[in-house]
């Protein structure tokens, strides 16, 4: 599976890389760099932050530099949309902004703080184990 990531945050970025494993997965950190990245390739899947700013504002208005910017690219352009785009912000209305141009996207947010597991179906998100929890074992 080819996943595209977008987030500003480099230690998300890795999270992400680890957590898709096995898979082929390019990082980007602007909405410009994911939007050239679109329109050249076709991808499986998608992962949009909204907030984008190099200096980590959060709470962005929706437009041009965020993640709102791609899904209106994806929106205007759906014959370059993955199979599968995840909106993995924190910022709720970013999301929700997202989400109306993508109506068919997963609203996961923090989705690099889960295990995710490629089925044949799609993905499945599932909460890392707390310690203590059954089948984890505090570290000694």
């Amino acid at each position: 599976m080819r996943g595209l990531v977008l987030d500003n945050e480099t230690a998300r970025l890795k999270t992400f890389t680890r957590a898709l494993i096995g898979h082929s997965v390019t990082c980007v950190m602007t909405a410009e760099q994911a939007i050239k990245k679109l329109s050249e390739e076709k991808w499986d899947i998608i992962f949009l932050d909204h907030d984008l700013d190099p200096n980590g504002a959060v709470f962005q208005p929706s437009g041009p530099g965020t993640g709102w910017e791609v899904a209106k690219w994806l929106s205007d352009n759906p014959d370059r949309k993955p199979g599968i785009i995840v909106l993995h912000s924190l910022y709720d209305q970013g999301r929700k902004n997202m989400m109306g141009l993508l109506p068919e996207a997963m609203d996961v947010p923090g989705a690099w703080l889960m295990l995710i597991e490629l089925k044949e179906r799609g993905l499945v998100f599932n909460p890392v184990p707390i310690i203590g929890e059954k089948g984890c074992r505090p570290s000694t």
